[in-house]
């Protein structure tokens, strides 16, 4: 059966929060409707026996592989690749593993006796078992904010670069000393395929599978944290991602609980859509090294009433190496020689295309079919166009259209 540049987005509870050329298309019915496609059935959540399934299963204690290392350069606790959901599709996409700051840590229970067995000056760095955890334990992060283990932001770290899937990793331990719970998941994207019952291959992980899987990933976190299994807050999550990965970042915080999903988190098995995702977005492309920072204000401001100032601002008199502006000037296209009548023609706007542009024309739903467009693609076909507007226009000025496109 089929189950079914840098951006950030902090959830807190007072809602922070290359294409060949190809044909052109010849139906309007090709465009991308809004229902669903790969989450057609839905799974009754009320069913005890299914719900008391999922819960055991995605219960960490429960779960027999689950392994943990010690970084002793990061001084962290990382978490072995587990399943997010208890129904994946795509096993090697919807996995999740967590870096935890060890001062949250006294150790691995390795006997289910609740003591720890096995900590980071143990001769064995890694063991299977479960977190002791240290609830009173706390870290100053860089900018002086204090996290306690019980109330430490959750970093979501959101895949899906260019829309596509993303194979799970093991969790960073990029924020282990700011005292962040670091999140690494995988998630299923444009393109993917996988086999029904009978063999066939059908298409998947189309909109909104990567969104779905990122949600799911932050069900498993918060229902492991609510049990005790796992430190940090399920009040201050953070996702953070690239490209597409950062649209994702954004999304997962803008759509929160919102129904629309219920039925392709149940289908994937997913911890109960009881567990609510409180939030809203800040997206932004320039935190860079600041993360850490922007994270501390955050919490300070609606948490800790803790006030953390930002250092000066730096003067950069470089770009990287060079003291002088580089790269390809593609703006040849338009003709500024009058600014009261800057013009160009259309041939100049499809030749733009050739000159280094890192979109086509137009920007997201391309002619021939840009990244964008396998996202809104259904489990028969691969690709589709999803504004019904652009398709409208392709189909009627094809003629016209179609030989600028192809002239580069």
């Amino acid at each position: 059966m089929k189950y079914c540049k840098k951006v950030i987005a902090l959830f807190l509870a007072c809602c922070l929060c290359a294409c060949s050329a190809q044909s052109v298309p010849t139906s309007t019915s090709e465009a991308a409707s809004a229902s669903p496609t790969s989450a057609s059935q839905s799974v009754d959540v009320a069913d005890p026996e299914q719900k008391a399934y999922i819960e055991e299963t995605l219960n960490l204690a429960n779960n027999p592989d689950q392994e943990w290392t010690y970084n002793a350069d990061a001084q962290a606790w990382i978490l072995s690749i587990v399943s997010a959901v208890a129904f994946p599709e795509l096993p090697d996409q919807q996995g999740v593993s967590v870096c935890v700051p060890a001062a949250y840590v006294l150790g691995i229970d390795t006997d289910g006796d609740g003591q720890e067995d096995v900590t980071s000056t143990s001769d064995t760095q890694t063991a299977k078992g479960s977190l002791v955890i240290d609830a009173a334990a706390q870290v100053t992060s860089s900018h002086g904010q204090v996290y306690t283990a019980a109330a430490a932001p959750v970093i979501l770290n959101t895949g899906a670069a260019g829309y596509g899937s993303s194979k799970h990793t093991l969790a960073a331990t990029t924020y282990a000393s700011e005292g962040y719970i670091n999140v690494s998941c995988g998630n299923r994207g444009k393109q993917d395929t996988a086999a029904d019952e009978d063999g066939n291959s059908y298409y998947t992980g189309d909109a909104p599978s990567c969104l779905v899987d990122q949600k799911n990933a932050a069900r498993f976190v918060k229902y492991n944290i609510l049990l005790g299994n796992l430190p940090g807050s399920v009040d201050y999550f953070v996702s953070t991602g690239g490209s597409g990965g950062g649209a994702h970042a954004v999304m997962f915080a803008a759509t929160s609980n919102h129904s629309d999903f219920y039925d392709y988190e149940i289908a994937a098995g997913a911890v109960g859509v009881y567990l609510l995702e409180d939030g809203g977005h800040v997206p932004s492309e320039i935190f860079s090294e600041s993360f850490t920072l922007y994270v501390g204000q955050m919490y300070g401001e609606y948490v800790s009433s803790q006030t953390i100032e930002a250092p000066a601002a730096q003067v950069q008199t470089t770009n990287g190496t060079d003291e002088q502006p580089n790269g390809t000037d593609i703006s040849s296209w338009v003709n500024t020689l009058d600014l009261d009548a800057v013009s160009f023609t259309l041939a100049d706007a499809a030749a733009y295309r050739t000159k280094g542009a890192s979109k086509a024309i137009p920007g997201f739903d391309v002619i021939d079919y840009g990244q964008e467009d396998y996202v809104f693609g259904s489990t028969e076909q691969d690709a589709r166009h999803w504004n019904s507007i652009l398709l409208d226009i392709f189909q009627t000025h094809a003629d016209v259209l179609a030989p600028l496109f192809n002239a580069g």
